[in-house]
């Protein structure tokens, strides 16, 4: 739910030309009663997690809260495959989304951006377990 009204998360893998075509995973909320998309805060209709806190950058301090990505002729797979995604408010009342990855033992979690501007930290990466 986002602001009481019943919504879907919807997995999207797209195709980045930035990375030579690389299969990359994103998100978009999809609103079932009115058939259309939700605008993030900012006014994206989707959520790239490699433009919004991708790095192709192999300099370690350039990581930090960053996912790395390679081009497709260095990684010619869908690069992390996102196979879990859930919006959940923390126990201080923060609306959070979590990924998961097959084949990588992690979670990213971050500030729902669907609910907070990137001012606000909406889109950045919280914690990566």
């Amino acid at each position: 739910y986002i602001d009481e009204t019943l919504m879907v998360l919807l997995n999207i893998i797209y195709l980045e030309p930035e990375l030579e075509g690389a299969l990359l995973d994103s998100f978009a909320i999809f609103n079932p009663q009115t058939g259309q998309l939700v605008p993030t805060k900012n006014g994206d209709i989707f959520f790239s997690f490699y433009k919004q806190v991708g790095t192709t950058s192999t300099d370690t301090a350039d990581g930090i809260y960053k996912m790395l990505y390679s081009t497709k002729s260095d990684n010619p797979e869908e690069q992390y495959h996102q196979n879990g995604l859930s919006r959940f408010m923390t126990k201080d009342g923060t609306w959070v989304i979590g990924s998961t990855h097959l084949l990588i033992a992690d979670a990213v979690l971050i500030k729902c951006p669907y609910t907070y501007t990137v001012e606000e930290g909406g889109g950045h990466i919280t914690k990566i377990w």
